[in-house]
C-alpha cells in the first residue's frame, strides 16, 4: 500500500483496516496531510485528532519514522526538530483515544534528526551523511513525558523498553531459523530485530559509546541522561 505523494501511505487508506493493532507512519505523510487539509502549518492538537481518527481502536503500536519538519516552518534548527511532532504525538498518547495503545516507537525519527539530507528512504544506510554531533539535548520529551503519565511505553534510543512488545513484529527468516545442514547455530545473543527492515543484526542497545550512538547525542548527553 503506497499513498499518491506519500512516503508510507494515507492515514485515510485505513479506513478497511479496522482490526489490525501495528502501525508504521511516516512523519512526513501525517504532516503533509493536515497542511494540505488545513492550508497552513498544523496545529498539533488538530493533528493528534486527524491522526486518533484514522487509526482503529485495536491500534497497540505506533512505529514512527522518518524526519519531521518538511511542512513546519518553525523549527528550532536542524539538528532540533520542531514542537509539532513531539507536541501531536504528546496529545494523542494523552486523550486515550487509542484505549489499547501500549507502544510508541521514536527511535529512528532521533536518527535521522542527525542527518544532513532530509532523505529518509528504508533503504539508505543510516550512517550516511551523519553530522559530527548531534543535539545537545534530547528530542521528543514530550511525548515521553506523556508515556510515563499513561503508562503507555514510549520507545527512544536512551529508552528502548517496551515491554516485550518488539516480539511481535514480524521478522525475516535468516540462517539461524534452519534447524539442520551446514548454517545450523544459535543467533548471537547480542543480535536484535530492527523493527522496521525485519532483519537481525549486531544491536548495541544504546550503550552510548558507539558510532551509532554518538553521532546521534554526545557522549555527555548519553552519560547524563541514560535511565
Amino acid at each position: 500500500m503506497h499513498g499518491y505523494q506519500c512516503r508510507n501511505y494515507r492515514l485515510d487508506d485505513l479506513d478497511d483496516f479496522g482490526n489490525l493493532k501495528l502501525f508504521t507512519l511516516a512523519v512526513s505523510d501525517i504532516e503533509l496531510e493536515e497542511f494540505h487539509l488545513m492550508h497552513s502549518s498544523p496545529n498539533a492538537e488538530q493533528l493528534a485528532e486527524y491522526v486518533s481518527d484514522f487509526l482503529p481502536a485495536s491500534t497497540e503500536a505506533i512505529y514512527v519514522w522518518g524526519r519531521s519538519d518538511g511542512h513546519a516552518d518553525d523549527s528550532k534548527s536542524d539538528d532540533i526538530p520542531s514542537d509539532i511532532l513531539d507536541s501531536t504525538l504528546a496529545s494523542l498518547i494523552e486523550s486515550g483515544v487509542l484505549e489499547n495503545l501500549k507502544v510508541v516507537y521514536l527511535a529512528d525519527v532521533e536518527k535521522r534528526h542527525a542527518q544532513d539530507n532530509r532523505e529518509i528512504a528504508l533503504e539508505r544506510p543510516i550512517d550516511v551523511g551523519l553530522k559530527d554531533a548531534g543535539p545537545k539535548q534530547l528530542i521528543l520529551q514530550k511525548s515521553v513525558a506523556a508515556g510515563l503519565k499513561t503508562g503507555v511505553h514510549v520507545c527512544t534510543l536512551m529508552n528502548r523498553d517496551d515491554g516485550g512488545y518488539w516480539k511481535n513484529f514480524p521478522g525475516k527468516p535468516d540462517r539461524f531459523e534452519l534447524k539442520t545442514g551446514p548454517c545450523y547455530g544459535e543467533r548471537p545473543a547480542s543480535w536484535g530485530l530492527n523493527l522496521q527492515s525485519g532483519e537481525w543484526g549486531p544491536d548495541c542497545e544504546g550503550c552510548g559509546e558507539c558510532k551509532d550512538c554518538l553521532v546521534v547525542y554526545p557522549a555527555e548527553l548519553w552519560k547524563s541522561s541514560r535511565p
